[in-house]
Order: structure tokens, then C-alpha cells, then sequence
């Protein structure tokens, strides 16, 4: 609530207060009587001790003025008191008798008095009313119950970017889309497309969707709001749709902008769907939400972004298109996307040598972000709480085990004879799934306790897959029942520690019987609506859509099942009860053992075959006829290559030819790909610039008897200045929005683009051209005195400024020589030039480039180091990519042991625009070889070159 409204109505709170008291208190005319006992008073008047007397009939009050007081009267003159109904004659003839002065009052009252008497209440509960009232329908009244309770996330806070999220490519690609339609519309308005009005984000829990979200907020460049979904509902009926209409009449004000709501659901969960009756706050709300998403109402430029892990209990009308015209699923990430996360959430941090990411992320399947992000801080604090320097492999292997199943429980006492069960009990699981086919591979198998758990077997899969057998379903089964029968087994009696397992086969055993169908006495129906989502109460007081003679069977179907896996667990526990005593002796002498060690344990293990008990497909016969073999197996099966990728999907590959068509009839015929006149009916008498259609500017083209400049090459002269009339050209081109993995490969070239030569030649002409059009585009007239030459000259300035394209840098280095020299070679204050490619203006500085020859001693020319340096700055260029590029440059041309680049530079576009912080300075560094893995080479050069 806004500070100033709480002090306002404090304020009048309190006057309306001391008024009513002063009211009264000055109204009062009994002030001064001390009130007695009403046989005080008589007392008083039978000792003839009154001097004047008030008798008031109406309030039956009778006051005495004393003659002197008395300890009776508390040292008081005067005294008042109460007095019996009928005895006011009874008092006026005793007071009479005794001479006392006596007068009587009739007290009617003030009108003042009597008003408010009966109008301050009724003030009261309007006031009230009113209060409410204004708390329901406006957001900034009644205390601001019903203002909206969003954050606009300030330009301060610190940004992710889409660089920051990893593993969800494809929403990542969705949400770029998204904004870059808030910063270029104009490409895609062209086409007449509408920017999408919502996006729902929707996933597991810990897969990136509120991380998606602040990326967004990083890269719009546009306002941002966040709100969570159970910030709407409240106490007060209408405050949630109150805030609804606040929210986006901010956002409206704000337009283009975001709206981002976490855990929609909270608000967005199916209508005629909850128990009880009454006023529902939270559809009130939700009503409220569609009307705001999709209804009468102006909505343009306000883009709702939600986010919920439970898509299947929103309401249909808040999924239509309309209102979420995209709906993205964020879901757990892959390996190559559980390697993506690891990389980014590793960044920074001193990880080993040793430490084997790709295999750690083999190991966690299933795992989301946030929790592949968990692993990598655990493994940090762990190495932090024993005094360590960098993050090795155990140390992330104990993070990924904490994190499934929480730390160890160092403290707990158990007898041997506890330990030894648990050591049978986790050698069952383990036997058995190893000698069960379909089923994947035992990683590590430990009786460690940890969280809930008094040991645990770990079966990673091979590879990800979206799809499960009922074989593989079968095996799992096994894998769960093998240690309750290594208990009964080898004990003779079972224990409480199989409940876990025992519960985990119960769930697969009746999805595989209701929801996949795979029993064919059953067949393939699925039972039950309501998984997943009871507290919806749709089916309370509903019956089952299935009677209960087919629950009967269901029970039955699953008891065979997982009887038959039980079965199979102690047929394998059976026969090679040798193998389990002695993996369980070696569980009890080392407590972990890894898949090496599996290995030399099993080796006499052979897999079981199959059970075909439940392969009955209800009198169908399956064919005898194998599956067609994959691109991929044929390859491998005639010792081919490995099959390329496959391309861009059909509808990219059909909007990139009839592009190209399009573009190729705009050159041959003068017609754009709308149809407009884009290039004059001879192109070969100057180039085409694609201007708009009939678009011409003074002093271009050139005239067609003149001849054109060739084009630049470092070694030719400078053009001299062109003083005759031209006519300028549009030289805007169309620039698509590349894919994600273009993205990837066009940033891969730009880091390594050291080696490119170009053969590309500097167009004079068309510079000019686009000067002229630039000083269109502002305002200004080119023909003008002071600028009819500045078109020229930007050109041959823009010439020498980017001559760095069109050289090779390894010419530069081509001459190196032979001196036998293995220190540091160190080059300091090498000054240089460059510009922003961002906003194409300068930044200036100087760059310190040293390195160590290789074993072969070669070193090249101070100068040359001076001439590469001036060569990459005379590029548009952003200085990180910049520092990397010379570095790299020397790496590849001279083989050093290492070597080091630190560029200091001032930019212009910081001092000049934006936030205007002229004379900071921004360093950034690149080291290769030894003085990126050797920390003392790294500090020893870093000095020489700081020190002044």
C-alpha cells in the first residue's frame, strides 16, 4: 500500500477521534462531582451539611454542594450520586427542611447530541460499506487489496540470456521467435503474421520454464512483468479479478510487453471441478484472466508468458488459440542436452582433468536442469568443506548420489546381522537384473545408507529412450522383486525394506494392465480417468467406468504379474546363489562396488531368456517377417559411413527455394517477390542495390558512359573524389532469423575465423550509395553544401578502417625464423583501433600479446605481432572476439608452448550513448597452452604486463 494513502487515512482516523472525545468531554456538565454512596449523600444532607443542591429527575442524579467536605466525600465539596426511582419528592422535602438550596432539571438533550447519537453508527457502517465496496472494484483502493502485485523487473537486475539456458533447444527457438517479433515486427508484418498473444510453458518440475522466462526478460528489451498464479486469489471475493484488471492495465500502459505467470495452475485449474459450493474466488479470477487474455478488449502488444507443471488440469478455454496460441513443452533433457547443462552450470568452475562430464552425463538419466545444476554445487560445497582446490570425478559422483538420495547417514549404527541383510538384499537387485535380458545395465550397487534408503542399486541406461517394452517392463519388475527374494531366500523370512520396491513394481505392474494394455485378457482398454490428478474431485461421488468384475481381474492381472517376476528373481538368486554369497561378502568389505568390479563378479552369469508367459495377442499371430533395417544399421552392416543427418524439414526447404525463386525473378526480370518494380530493365548497366520499387535519390547511379571503380584490394591506390552527380540506392537486404543451429555453427566460424581468407573486393560505389541513404534516412539533405562530399569520403574512410577483411592473416605471419628461443616473447601497448560491430562505432585502446615458442624455438617479427593486431581490429569486431582471434592466430602460424593476449580498450559506445560511462575501460584476455593450464606462467606474465 502506498505509504502517503496509509498516513492520509491515519490522519483523519485520528482527528475524527479527538473531535468525538472533545465532543464529550466538553458536554459534560457533571466535571468536578466525586461520585459516593447514595447513604453518603443522605448522610450529608441529614447533618445539614449541604449547601445547595440539583436534583435531575431524568437521570435520577442528584448533586450536592457541600458546606466543607468530609473524609466521607474524599476531601470533596462536591459529591454526586444515584438515586432511587419515585424518591425524588422524599429527597426535595429533606433538602427543603434543612434550608438547602434546591433546584431541578429537566435535561431534553442537544439536538447535536441526539444526532449523533443516531447518525454516527450509521456514518460507521457506511463507511464500511463503502470501504469494501471500493477494496472490490478498484485496485488502488481499500488499502490496495485489489492492486496487482507484479514486479517489473528493472534494466539493474542482473540478465540471463538464452546463452544461459541449455538442453531445451526447441523452446529456446520458440521463445527467440517471440523476441525478436517485439524487436524487428516489420519482417514479419510483411507477411501479415500476428505476434503470438500467449505462451504456455509446460514440464516436469526443475526442467528451465521460470528459466526460460528471465531469459526472455534478458533479450526482449522490452518491459517485464512476473507474477506467481496464487498472488490473484485472496480472502476477499473479487480481489483476484481485481488484480487481474490492474495487471494488465499496467501492462497495457507499458505496450510492447511481457507478462510472465508461474504456476498458472494455481489460479487456471478446470472450472465445475472442485468440492464444495458457494462463491468460488478462484473462478471469479480465472473469468476475469480469459475476458483480459481474449475478450472485447484492446490487448495489442501485451504477450502473456505461463508456465505450469500441470497442463492436464488448466481449464480448455484458457488453452484455446487466441489465448495461448503456443503451448511449448520444456521437458527433461536428453544427453546431448544433459551435456549442454553441465557445461554451462561447469563454466567457472575448477573442474579436474579427470572429471568425465559426457559419462556423468550418461549416468544421469532423467535428471532435469535444475537438478543436473544441484550436482554440480554439491560436488563444489563437498569440495569446499574438505579443504579442496578443484572438483574432481568422486567428488561429483558422491554430488549425483546425494542428490537421489540424500546424504549419507554417517551416523547410523546397525548390528552386522542388519548389515548383512542389506547386503543379500541389494545383491538380489542387482543379480537378478543382471541375468534378466531387456533390462539396463547395473552402474553401481552400494549398502551405504542414505536418506530413507539402507542401500541402493543403480541401473543406468545405455541410451534415452522415449519408449519402453513390455519385455523391458518385465525385466524392471524382476529387477524390483530380486531383493525380497534374496531375503526369503537366503533368511528364510522376509523384512520391511523391500516396501519401496514393492511399491514401485505394484505401479508398473498396473499401468502396464490399465493404461498400456499389455494384458490380453484385458486387451488394450484403458482403465481409470483420474490418474495423476485426484484432488481435481471430478470423479467423487461418480461411479467407476469399469465394474467391478473387471477390477477383480485387474487385481488378478497384476498379482500374476508380479508374482511371475518374484518367481523369476528366486529362480535366478537359486541357481547362482554361489555369485550372490559372494557379492554380498564384497558389498560388506568395500560397501560399493562400481561396474568394473561387477564385471569380474558375473562373469559366469548368462542371461536368462525372455518370459513368454504374457506374449499371448489374444489368437492374433504375429508375422515371422523382421522389421526393415534403419539407414543407420544398413551403414554398419556394410561397413559404410555413418548416414548424414536429415536436412531441414520439407516446409523449410520449400520457403528457402521459392525464396530463392523469388529473389532470382527480382534479378532477372525487375520484379520483387511481390510483384513491385525492383531494378530497371537493363542490370547490367549498374549494379542493383534492391530499391524499393521507382525509388531514385540524386547522384546515383552514375552515369552509364562512365566507367565504374574497380573494386579494392590493399595494394591499389586510393579513388579520388567523385564530384559528379549520383543516385543512391536502398541497399537494405531482408535478414531472416537463422535457426538455432545456424546460430551455433555462424558463432563457430566468427570465433574461428582466423584462418579466412577473402576474396571479396571493397564496393565504392555502393558505400556511397548507402551514406546517401543514411543521410536520407535521418533527415538531412546530401546535396547540401557541407555533405555533398561526405558520402565519398565515409567510403574510403570505411575502406581503410575495414581494410582487415581482405587480408590473410597468415601472410602476416608468414615470416618466422629460427633463434632457438623458449621464453616469453612479450609485446606491450601495441595501440589499436577497431569498431563496435553492435553500433558500428569506434572503440581504441592498446593490446599486450606475448607468448613461448615451441619446442622448435621459431619467432616471428615484433612488427608482424603489431601488423596482426592491426589487422584483426580493422574489422567490425567486438573486442572479446577480437583478444581470441589474435591469439588463436598465433597458435595456429607458430606452434607456441603458449601463448597470451590482454586487450584494454575505451568504447565510444558507452561514452557516447546509452549509459554515457566515458573512461571505463574493459579488459578481457585469451590464453592458450601452457598459461591457461599452468597458473604460475599465467601470474608471471600477467605482472610483466600490468606492471608500468
Amino acid at each position: 500500500m502506498n505509504r502517503k494513502n496509509v498516513i492520509r487515512t491515519v490522519t483523519a482516523v485520528a482527528v475524527v477521534v479527538v473531535l468525538g472525545w472533545s465532543f464529550f468531554y466538553f458536554s459534560d456538565d457533571t466535571r468536578g462531582y466525586k461520585p459516593v454512596d447514595t447513604s453518603v449523600a443522605m448522610s450529608q444532607i441529614n447533618a445539614d451539611n449541604v449547601k445547595s443542591a440539583q436534583i435531575d429527575d431524568r437521570e435520577q442524579q442528584l448533586r450536592l454542594v457541600l458546606k466543607k467536605s468530609s473524609s466521607d466525600t474524599d476531601g470533596s465539596d462536591k459529591v454526586i450520586t444515584k438515586y432511587p426511582t419515585g424518591y425524588a419528592v422524599d429527597l426535595f422535602n429533606a433538602l427543603t427542611a434543612k434550608n438547602a438550596k434546591v433546584s431541578t432539571v429537566v435535561n431534553q438533550g442537544s439536538i447535536l447530541g441526539e444526532l449523533l447519537v443516531y447518525v454516527l453508527p450509521l456514518l460507521l457502517l457506511v463507511g464500511l460499506f463503502v470501504m469494501f465496496s471500493r477494496m472490490q472494484g478498484g485496485a488502488r483502493m481499500g488499502f490496495g487489496f485489489g492492486k496487482s502485485r507484479a514486479k517489473q523487473l528493472s534494466k539493474d537486475m542482473p540478465k540471463t540470456t538464452f546463452a544461459d539456458v541449455a538442453g531445451v533447444d526447441e523452446a529456446v527457438e520458440e521463445l527467440y521467435e517471440i523476441k525478436d517479433f517485439l524487436q524487428n515486427p516489420s519482417r514479419y508484418q510483411a507477411l501479415g503474421a500476428k505476434i503470438p498473444k500467449g505462451v504456455l510453458l509446460y514440464g516436469p518440475p526443475g526442467t528451465g520454464k521460470t528459466l526460460l522466462a528471465r531469459a526472455v526478460a534478458g533479450e526482449a528489451g522490452v518491459p517485464f512483468f512476473t507474477i506467481s498464479g496464487s498472488d490473484f486469489v485472496e480472502m476477499f471475493v473479487g480481489v483476484g479479478a481485481s488484480r487481474v484488471r490492474d495487471l494488465f492495465e499496467q501492462a497495457k500502459q507499458n505496450s510492447p510487453c511481457i507478462i510472465f505467470v508461474d504456476e498458472i495452475d494455481a489460479v487456471g485449474r478446470q472450472r465445475g471441478a472442485g468440492l464444495g459450493g458457494g462463491h468460488d474466488e478462484r473462478e471469479q479470477t480465472l473469468n476475469q484472466l480469459l475476458v483480459e487474455m481474449d475478450g472485447f478488449g484492446d490487448r495489442a502488444g501485451v504477450i502473456l508468458i505461463a508456465a505450469t507443471n500441470r497442463p492436464d488440469i488448466l481449464d480448455p478455454a484458457l488453452l484455446r488459440p487466441g489465448r495461448f496460441d503456443r503451448q511449448i513443452p520444456v521437458t527433461n533433457p536428453d544427453l546431448a542436452g544433459r551435456r549442454a547443462v553441465l557445461r554451462v552450470h561447469s563454466k567457472g568452475k575448477p573442474i579436474a582433468d579427470g572429471a568425465d562430464l559426457d559419462g556423468l552425463a550418461k549416468r544421469t538419466v532423467g535428471m532435469t536442469g535444475a537438478d543436473l545444476a544441484n550436482v554440480i554445487n554439491e560436488a563444489a560445497l563437498l569440495t569446499a568443506r574438505e579443504n579442496g582446490t578443484v572438483i574432481t570425478g568422486p567428488a561429483l559422483e558422491e554430488a549425483v548420489d546425494r542428490v537421489i538420495g540424500g546424504p549419507r547417514r554417517k551416523g547410523r549404527i546397525i548390528s552386522e546381522h542388519e548389515k548383512k541383510i542389506t547386503a543379500y538384499h541389494e545383491g538380489g537387485h542387482t543379480l537378478a537384473a543382471w541375468a534378466m535380458p531387456d533390462i539396463d545395465p547395473v552402474y553401481k550397487v552400494t549398502i551405504l545408507a542414505r536418506g530413507r534408503t539402507g542401500g541402493h542399486a543403480v541401473a543406468v541406461p545405455e541410451e534415452d529412450k522415449g519408449l519402453r517394452t513390455r519385455s523391458e517392463m518385465i525385466a524392471q519388475l524382476v529387477f524390483a522383486m530380486g531383493g525380497r527374494a534374496a531375503e526369503e531366500l537366503v533368511f528364510r523370512e522376509p523384512t520391511t525394506g523391500a516396501v519401496s520396491d514393492i511399491e514401485q513394481a505394484t505401479k508398473v505392474a498396473r499401468a502396464m494392465v490399465t493404461e498400456y494394455g499389455m494384458s490380453a485378457r484385458l486387451g488394450a482398454v484403458k482403465y481409470g480417468t483420474e490418474h495423476g490428478d485426484p484432488f481435481l474431485g471430478r470423479s467423487m461421488g461418480t461411479q467407476s467406468d469399469y465394474s467391478h468384475e473387471v477390477a477383480r481381474e485387474i487385481d488378478e492381472e497384476v498379482r500374476k504379474l508380479i508374482e511371475a517376476a518374484h518367481t523369476e528373481a528366486w529362480e535366478i538368486l537359486t541357481e547362482y546363489r554361489d555369485v550372490l554369497d559372494t557379492l554380498a561378502g564384497q558389498l560388506l568389505e568395500k560397501e560399493t562396488l562400481h561396474r568394473p568390479e561387477l564385471e569380474s563378479i558375473f562373469s559366469d552369469v548368462e542371461k536368462r531368456p525372455r518370459l513368454t508367459m504374457f506374449d499371448d495377442f489374444g489368437g492374433r499371430i504375429p508375422s515371422d517377417k523382421p522389421p526393415i533395417k534403419t539407414p543407420g544399421e544398413l551403414a554398419i552392416e556394410r561397413g559404410e559411413p555413418w548416414p548424414q543427418p536429415m536436412p531441414e524439414p520439407a516446409f523449410k526447404q520449400a520457403i528457402a527455394q521459392a525464396t530463392q525463386a523469388a529473389r532470382s525473378a527480382s534479378e532477372g526480370t525487375g520484379r520483387g517477390p511481390n510483384g513491385s518494380r525492383g531494378a530497371d530493365a537493363n542490370p547490367g548497366s549498374h549494379p542493383d542495390y534492391g530499391a524499393p520499387a521507382g525509388w531514385r535519390a540524386p547522384g546515383w547511379p552514375p552515369p552509364s558512359e562512365r566507367p565504374q571503380p574497380s573494386g579494392y584490394s590493399p595494394d591499389q591506390p586510393s579513388d579520388t573524389d567523385e564530384s559528379s552527380e549520383q543516385q543512391d540506392r536502398d541497399v537494405s537486404r531482408s535478414n531472416p532469423r537463422p535457426t538455432a543451429d545456424e546460430r551455433r555453427v555462424a558463432m563457430t566460424q566468427l570465433d574461428s575465423r582466423t584462418e579466412a581468407t577473402t576474396t571479396r573486393a571493397f564496393d565504392q560505389p555502393r558505400a556511397e550509395a548507402a551514406v546517401r541513404e543514411l543521410l536520407l534516412a535521418i533527415g538531412e539533405d546530401p546535396d547540401r553544401g557541407g555533405l555533398r562530399d561526405t558520402p565519398a569520403r565515409v567510403a574510403r574512410a570505411y575502406r581503410e578502417i575495414f581494410a582487415g577483411l581482405y587480408t590473410d592473416p597468415d601472410a602476416v605471419l608468414n615470416t618466422m625464423f629460427d633463434e632457438d628461443h623458449d621464453e616469453l616473447v612479450l609485446i606491450k601497448e601495441i595501440p589499436l583501433y577497431s569498431t563496435c560491430e553492435h553500433h558500428l562505432v569506434s572503440f581504441h585502446g592498446v593490446a599486450h600479446v606475448g607468448y613461448i615458442p615451441g619446442r622448435d624455438g621459431r619467432v616471428t617479427g615484433l612488427s608482424k605481432i603489431a601488423r596482426l593486431v592491426d589487422l584483426y581490429a580493422k574489422r567490425p569486431q567486438v573486442q572479446e572476439r577480437l583478444t581470441s582471434q589474435i591469439a588463436d592466430a598465433l597458435v595456429k602460424r607458430l606452434g607456441p608452448r603458449g601463448v597470451i593476449v590482454v586487450v584494454e580498450a575505451e568504447h565510444l559506445c558507452m561514452a557516447m550513448r546509452g549509459v554515457r560511462k566515458p573512461g571505463a575501460v574493459t579488459t578481457t584476455s585469451a590464453v592458450r597452452g601452457q598459461f591457461k593450464t599452468d597458473a604460475a606462467s599465467r601470474a608471471e606474465a600477467l605482472d610483466l604486463i600490468l606492471r608500468k
